[in-house]
């Protein structure tokens, strides 16, 4: 699950804030 969120955001990852989000993302997106 954090490969396919650092292809979206591979700058944003380094965020934990930013992270969360785009994993909520990742999951919907599933």
């Amino acid at each position: 699950e954090i490969l396919p969120v650092g292809a979206l955001a591979p700058n944003e990852i380094r965020t934990p804030g930013v992270l969360v989000d785009y994993v909520v993302v990742s999951q919907g997106v599933k």
